[in-house]
């Protein structure tokens, strides 16, 4: 049982790094745009000439000199953006801070740096999210089963490692059962992932399912819960 409690935590741990990553990022994205914006409420546009690009590689380019005039004096600063189709020459708009001229920013840039932020962000904690809430409603679901589902004894018919699915190098195993039915057909049941291993579950074992009163194929077969002190 200790693996399995394990690997619970596990999944836990990971899908709310995954939310929690990916709302730090969100939340910068939000902080930029807001910072930017309070920027260009009080900066002043003037239109740039681009005179360079700033190389911190042989093949890496992170940033465009321009060249602009404020305040009456001609101006060269560096704009912390670059895109592949711009050229020596080109003109673009940028804004610069009254206080300090050598302060600017490109509304190009801004966009472009708020959306990776963003969608890094989204990409991390949508599944992060979805994942704690699936597991959390699971759990819910399979304690609202113990207490008022009808309980049917099952014969183990078939236990499997789940190779799709992996924590920390280990894999579940799923499990099949099968209970005769009140009409004395034979009713199949099958686990869900099982963080135990297959010698954890003897074939012809018993185990509890526990069924949805309602709904017949709402169900929840209770591997852990169904071994014996021995195979624990």
């Amino acid at each position: 049982m200790k693996k399995a409690n394990t690997a619970k935590k596990a999944i836990l741990v990971i899908f709310s790094m995954f939310a929690l990553f990916g709302a730090v990022f969100v939340a910068a994205a939000v902080f930029m745009h807001f910072y930017e914006q309070s920027f260009y409420d009080k900066a002043q546009a003037a239109q740039a000439v681009i005179t360079d690009f700033d190389r911190s590689s042989s093949s890496d380019t992170n940033s465009t000199i321009v060249s602009f005039t404020a305040g009456g004096k001609q101006r060269t600063a560096e704009l912390s953006y670059y895109s592949s189709g711009m050229r020596i020459g080109d003109t673009l708009t940028v804004y610069y801070n009254p206080l300090n001229p050598l302060d600017i920013k490109s509304k190009e840039g801004s966009t472009f740096g708020f959306f990776i932020f963003l969608i890094l962000g989204l990409i991390f904690m949508v599944p992060g999210i979805i994942g704690l809430i699936v597991t959390l409603s699971g759990r819910r679901r399979k304690a609202w089963l113990k207490q008022n589902g009808l309980c049917v004894l099952a014969e183990v018919v078939n236990v499997e490692e789940n190779i799709n699915t992996s924590v920390n190098g280990q894999h579940p195993i799923r499990v099949t059962c099968e209970a005769k039915a009140a009409d004395g057909t034979t009713r199949t049941y099958r686990s869900g992932n099982v963080w135990l291993n297959e010698e954890d579950v003897p074939l012809h074992s018993k185990v509890a399912v526990y069924q949805d009163p309602k709904k017949e194929k709402s169900y929840f077969v209770d591997v852990e819960g169904s071994l014996t002190d021995d195979g624990k």
